[in-house]
């Protein structure tokens, strides 16, 4: 989008101001010129595989700034819309002198790309998609659904988040809920405290999926230890 456009949305002065906050709490902290930071949204979050290779194996392994390409969930994992949402991006804090504007952060800075993380888009009970919808301005009106909705968002709301569409946006195509591909490591290694995160009908799929993906993981363990206790003996 323009740079026209974004100044000419309501709500983008306000982002300015949060960054600039944000970017006064970081100087407070003087921070070190190789420092790393991770500019994006909250629901953008960064491969943890990546970070620690980034951190503490070889940093020189991607040059920066760096652009994720993640996967993209809405309102579940197993609503998937993609691989390549173009965010967060990763950069040195020298590399941002004079603060940041991760929206228009310029791709003609960023030098390399890497498929990592995820963008964990909406999630969470339908009522707060209602509540991001006034507080964003998305629509600035009533979503469909009208007084019920607003009565009872989980239940009436529910309807449309379990097809994966927005209540702002009830023209969107239908996500049908799919087993993921990837999931983030704490959520694989603990399934059933994030159960609320899967559509109900590909739950079990989902565990028993992970549970195949891990079992040779579990051999690998189980061999390596029964090899040390022999060798200890």
């Amino acid at each position: 989008e323009s740079r026209a456009q974004w100044d000419s949305d309501v709500f983008y002065g306000l982002q300015l101001a949060m960054q600039a906050a944000g970017w006064e709490r970081l100087r407070a902290l003087t921070p070190r010129p190789t420092d790393l930071l991770v500019l994006g949204d909250v629901d953008e979050i960064p491969g943890a595989r990546l970070m620690h290779e980034l951190t503490a194996c070889d940093p020189s392994a991607h040059e920066l700034p760096l652009r994720l390409q993640s996967a993209f969930h809405r309102f579940t994992f197993s609503h998937r819309l993609g691989d390549a949402w173009p965010h967060p991006v990763v950069v040195r804090f020298d590399q941002v002198p004079s603060g940041f504007d991760f929206v228009k952060f310029p791709s003609d800075l960023v030098k390399s790309t890497v498929r990592s993380g995820f963008h964990l888009n909406r999630f969470g009970p339908p009522a707060l998609q209602l509540y991001k919808h006034f507080a964003n301005g998305e629509g600035g009106s009533v979503p469909v659904g009208g007084v019920p909705l607003l009565r009872d968002p989980n239940r009436v709301g529910g309807r449309l988040v379990a097809r994966g569409i927005r209540i702002c946006c009830p023209g969107d195509a239908p996500i049908r809920p799919t087993v993921p591909r990837n999931l983030p490591a704490v959520v694989r290694q603990n399934l059933p405290r994030y159960k609320a995160y899967f559509h109900p009908a590909v739950y079990k799929a989902t565990v028993a999926a992970v549970a195949r993906r891990l079992e040779p993981d579990r051999r690998s363990r189980r061999a390596r230890a029964l090899k040390e206790s022999r060798s200890s003996a």
